[in-house]
């Protein structure tokens, strides 16, 4: 695992290029997934289908709901790269084959060709998170894991300055605003800042240690 993390760290020691290579790919994978669960239901209920109906399509996104139960097959077997340029591929293929046959009156080739979008796409993600894991610093790598975590749970993430990411980089805010509001984002300038906003409160603070 180290060794396989150096060689990736290798191939793109530029800051800028590990950032650019993992935004490009979770907004490839991402876009999807924003289309559908934005602007189609949208477009669906103004061709008539109903609120019942759109609730039964929100099923088309079980393949991110199941990821775990395919997850281990997609990191323990080829390679990244293998898995990156085939996902991708199957998802240009799709895309081009709903443009062309695809209608808003044929509910039922709509629904199996946005299931595959979403399989294809699930699937470049548990990629991609496995790509991040092995190129990312370490000083990224927690910043970008806790990002994440604050997302999925929808709680007000705290940073205190200075950090050893350079959290006003421009190419780290584009990653940040994929996966949380910066409305949730609080920045504190010492750590003296910090612990005088919580004097009134319980504050639990652990180490690498712990």
């Amino acid at each position: 695992m180290c060794c396989e993390k150096e060689e990736f760290c290798g191939k793109m020691s530029s800051k800028s290029l590990r950032l650019g290579t993992l935004g490009i790919l979770y907004f490839v994978q991402g876009a999807p997934y924003g289309f559908q669960s934005s602007c189609l239901p949208i477009i669906l209920r103004q061709a008539g289908l109903s609120f019942t109906q759109l609730g039964v399509m929100k099923l088309l996104f079980l393949p991110w709901v199941c990821k775990p139960l395919y997850a281990t097959f997609v990191d323990g077997t080829m390679t990244k790269q293998f898995w990156l340029v085939l996902t991708m591929a199957l998802l240009g293929i799709t895309c081009i084959v709903t443009g062309l046959i695809c209608s808003i009156h044929n509910i039922i080739t709509l629904s199996a060709v946005l299931f595959l979008l979403n399989l294809f796409s699930a699937a470049q993600d548990i990629a991609v998170d496995s790509l991040a894991v092995r190129i990312l610093q370490n000083e990224e790598e927690n910043t970008a894991a806790i990002i994440r975590t604050c997302s999925c749970l929808g709680a007000e993430l705290e940073i205190i300055e200075p950090c050893g990411f350079l959290l006003s980089d421009k190419r780290f805010k584009r990653v940040v605003m994929d996966y949380l509001d910066e409305k949730m984002i609080k920045f504190y300038q010492s750590s003296d800042e910090f612990f005088k906003s919580k004097e009134n409160d319980r504050v639990i603070l652990m180490t690498t240690k712990s």
